[in-house]
């Protein structure tokens, strides 16, 4: 690796520069939005754990029953027959070794004082707190690798006081894009990965790599791949960088798959073992390989080969340019992979040393990375699995929402249905786009060439655009903080009446649209007092494209004297078929036994509309049509009732 020197080479003038820039100024701001951060993570530490950590943890405490009970070759059977959870582990074996170490005081609590650890909450967060570990020595890393390069750059003739400055505000510069990043919260404090542990091991070996010390680069990345065999993909191309005899580079790639291989010839002959990680393997190969376009091109594999090549012919490799390469790597991993949405946070520790190495194009990176990550964030919000299908994942710890007593019940499904409801799940590509867009940009700037130009041409001598985004940053990672916490925590007051949640739904045979004059009456007499602020329908509408090419309208009337109390038109290109409608309601005071109408007619827009139709859906009688009302169409009563919520 290179070191320094006497002559001074451009970026050696560029630390003696950034030094006098930075001397005698404290970076405020930069500070300012770490502590925000740090205050943001604490909460989401607080709050969030995902279901696949709590596997994590029955798993690990099942491989100390494992090995106080004999049967530690059995350890993919056993988990099988005793998890508690829906998952037999589907790690490696290796990597729950960590996690059981970590773990032992829990597996210690249920031994002595039988302690339920997967419904303890001091058990739960003991088990997340290895990844507040992890993260802090990842932080540590990135500064021992920022020391090692700025040193190894340096000038002789800057003095050892100007390099610590210089240190100093690069490590502020990589702090700030680490921890002020929505991809760490999502991927590390709300959705509680393990990939934190594999992240700080293959920054470790990075490091030794650096430090000339190729051996300990190896033993690192051993014990990296069998925690996140996606270590691999950095191994290879920096091992490249040094060797070019191809027997040695076969030899050496073996040798750090020697877990994987040890691992697979203890359990391989298990029936579990290969069910549980060949499905693990097959899904990720499969997300792997997925085509990019129609040709069925993979970007990240022809940029994946293109680095290997250019990795291998390669002769004088440079610190940055090692650094450049990881990010390249996984940047373009999470860019072109349908990725797991938690595999987002490999990139970052690589992007944040790039950040801090390159103080002018800093406010930059930042920028385009809060825009990337708070995109894929948003995008995740709205189709990702994790943040979807885990409907406890802010009621296993500390804050723990007030369970429906028939007064109180939840208001959201999940980030989803919330979003949907403000019709910002429309714009879910907009959002991956915008994702894409700024990681491609930062892929190509941050290469070293590039970076050096930006270095020399920009001059962010204004402050005012770098405080700005920061405070961007600081505001999106809190709105992240916040949507899944209102959407799995806002509740509601209990409806008047609803029949939403039951089986044996079925479509009104007519459509409102089809230019007959259909009308749709549900009576309703209710046997309490109530308000009325909201009124929840569905229906079946086989276009909701962007023209309305029809319309419906929603009445509410008084029952004795046909009054209307509130009415809605809906377009129909607004009504999304089997998707909840919500009306809003002027607060109607509903009096037990009075009558009242819910009244739906249609209105064809154009002739394209008659073959598409908008028919409201009908649920099966739950209690006496004496108590709610009769369902009419067109005049004729109906069985069940209209498919409708009502209430405060």
């Amino acid at each position: 690796m290179s070191t320094a020197t006497e002559t001074a080479t451009p970026q050696k003038k560029n630390l003696k520069i950034s030094t006098k820039i930075y001397k005698g100024r404290a970076n405020t701001p930069a500070i300012a939005i770490c502590i925000w951060a740090f205050l943001l993570m604490i909460i989401s530490y607080g709050i969030y754990m995902y279901v696949d950590i709590t596997n994590t943890m029955s798993h690990s405490v099942l491989l100390w029953r494992c090995l106080t009970e004999g049967r530690i070759l059995e350890f993919y059977e056993y988990t099988l027959e005793y998890t508690p959870t829906d998952y037999a582990a589907n790690y490696s074996f290796f990597s729950y070794i960590i996690w059981a170490i970590w773990n032992l005081p829990s597996f210690i609590a249920y031994k002595v004082a039988g302690v339920d650890y997967m419904n303890s909450v001091a058990c739960l967060m003991w088990c997340k707190g290895l990844l507040v570990v992890a993260t802090i020595a990842v932080m540590v890393m990135m500064y021992k690798i920022l020391d090692l390069i700025i040193k190894n750059e340096a000038d002789s003739a800057i003095t050892a006081e100007s390099i610590n400055d210089i240190q100093t505000e690069a490590a502020i510069g990589t702090f700030v894009m680490f921890f002020s990043s929505v991809a760490l919260m999502l991927g590390t404090f709300m959705l509680t990965q393990i990939d934190m542990v594999a992240i700080f091991l293959m920054l470790l070996g990075i490091y030794f790599i650096l430090s000339d010390n190729e051996k300990m680069f190896i033993i690192v990345f051993a014990i990296a791949i069998p925690c996140k065999f996606f270590a691999l993909f950095l191994f290879i191309p920096i091992l490249l960088l040094r060797e070019k005899n191809v027997l040695k580079i076969i030899g050496k790639t073996l040798c750090v798959l020697i877990l994987p291989i040890i691992e697979t010839l203890i359990f391989g002959g298990s029936d579990i073992y290969q069910s549980a990680l060949g499905s693990q393997n097959r899904d990720a190969l499969a997300q792997l390989l997925a085509p990019n376009f129609e040709s069925g091109t993979c970007v990240f594999l022809l940029i994946y080969v293109w680095v290997i090549i250019y990795c291998y012919l390669k002769e004088d490799e440079k610190e940055r340019e090692v650094i450049y390469i990881c990010f390249l790597v996984f940047g373009s991993f999470v860019t072109f992979v349908q990725i797991t949405t938690y595999w987002i946070v490999l990139m970052l520790p690589f992007l944040a040393i790039l950040t801090g190495l390159n103080k002018k194009a800093r406010p930059l990176y930042l920028l385009l990375e809060g825009a990337a990550s708070f995109g894929f964030f948003m995008e995740e919000a709205i189709t990702g699995a994790p943040l979807n299908e885990d409907i406890y994942i802010v009621n296993r710890l500390l804050f723990k929402p007030i369970s429906g007593t028939g007064e109180i019940r939840y208001k959201y499904e999940n980030t989803l249905d919330m979003l949907a409801k403000f019709g910002i799940d429309d714009y879910y590509e907009a959002f991956f786009s915008l994702f894409m867009a700024c990681m491609i940009v930062l892929l190509v700037i941050t290469s070293p060439k590039i970076a050096k130009k930006l270095e020399d041409k920009l001059q962010f001598k204004d402050k005012t655009a770098y405080i700005a985004t920061l405070i961007f940053r600081g505001v999106v990672l809190a709105i992240a903080l916040f949507i899944p916490l209102y959407a799995y925590g806002a509740t509601t007051k209990a409806p008047v009446y609803e029949n939403v949640y039951y089986d044996g739904l079925s479509v009104a045979s007519v459509s409102l649209t089809d230019g007959e004059d259909h009308v749709v009456e549900q009576t309703i007499r209710l046997p309490y007092d109530g308000i009325a602020n909201y009124l929840k329908l569905k229906f079946y509408n086989e276009s909701s494209a962007r023209n309305n090419f029809a319309s419906v309208t929603v009445g509410f009337y008084d029952g004795d004297t046909d009054e209307c109390l509130a009415e809605k038109t809906i377009g129909c290109s607004m009504i999304e078929s089997e998707a909840d409608i919500t009306i809003d309601l002027p607060g109607i005071e509903l009096i037990s036994g009075k009558e009242y109408v819910i009244r739906i007619t249609g209105k064809q827009g154009t002739q394209y509309a008659v073959s598409k139709g908008s028919n409201p859906w009908i649920s099966p009688f739950l209690i006496p049509t004496s108590l709610i009302g009769e369902l009419y169409v067109d005049g004729e009563e109906q069985d069940g009732e209209l498919y409708f919520a009502i209430g405060e």
